[in-house]
């Protein structure tokens, strides 16, 4: 096993640019400590973000291609190797008290494997930056909700919406709660078949106040005639800014009639 401080890693930008997620360009430094030959390719990255008050956004994974050309080479003992990384932020913690959207630091660690289990050790406490309008920040939440649809996850597809009881859903009929709706989206979806590729468009966010906002928009569902057809359709969704984000907590949805086959 490789020691704990074999590794150091450094971020070599000032601060992390959220409004440019998922193009954000990531510069760091990997240095390493141990007498052993290491291989970039056993990398996996995290984030760590706090907001305002130290109140705890949770931690991330970070989804990462190579900006620059990624030496092939292994990385020799007592040497070091810049890299310039094309970064998305992940699975992120669903219990996190705050959006990342509104965290004002951030920390990067690694794990590297060789023989092993071997940390690097993460930065310092960096800044955020992030400039994001509320319709901006909720565009961004429903592409990464569509983004999880099409990942065939639906729990974390659920995690757009409010985890409450009182949530309400209008659709063929009126239901409530967030168990209630994961459930009936497993019944409905059970199969990546049946659940297709999912995008919105003609998206309007339009902010009631500093707590709520409304976002209509159109739906479309492409998937095998074995998996049910394409569906089309629209929806009214009423949002609110809550201690994980803004979150879904009425979704109005009607369905386009099918197109007749052809």
């Amino acid at each position: 096993m490789l020691a704990p401080a074999a590794f150091k890693l450094q971020v070599l930008d000032p601060f992390l640019d959220l409004d440019h997620i998922p193009q954000t360009v990531l510069h760091l430094r990997f240095v390493n400590g141990t007498q052993e030959t290491v291989s970039l390719a056993a990398l996996h990255l995290w984030v760590d973000f706090k907001a305002e008050g130290d109140r705890n956004a949770g931690g991330c994974s970070l989804r990462y291609g190579s900006h620059s050309p990624q030496p092939a080479a292994p990385l020799l003992p007592g040497t070091s190797v810049e890299l310039k990384l094309d970064l998305s932020v992940y699975d992120c913690d669903p219990a996190a008290k705050v959006s990342i959207w509104e965290a004002r630091t951030f920390s990067i660690g690694a794990e590297m494997f060789h023989g092993g289990y071997g940390w690097a050790t993460g930065s310092t406490w960096l800044p955020v930056k992030g400039t994001r309008t509320p319709d901006q920040i909720i565009t961004a939440m429903l592409q990464e909700s569509t983004d999880n649809w099409n990942r065939g996850d639906l729990d974390a597809f659920a995690t757009s919406y409010k985890n409450s009881p009182d949530i309400l859903f209008i659709g063929h009929k009126i239901s409530r709660g967030y168990d209630q709706m994961l459930a009936a989206y497993k019944t409905g979806y059970p199969t990546r078949e049946r659940m297709g590729t999912l995008s919105f468009t003609q998206l309007e966010v339009q902010p009631l106040d500093a707590a709520f906002a409304t976002v209509t928009g159109h739906f479309h569902l492409e998937r095998t005639p074995a998996g049910g057809g394409n569906a089309d359709g629209y929806f009214m969704l009423v949002l609110e800014k809550t201690a994980g984000g803004w979150k879904i907590v009425r979704d109005d949805t009607t369905a386009l009639p099918a197109a007749p086959a052809k």
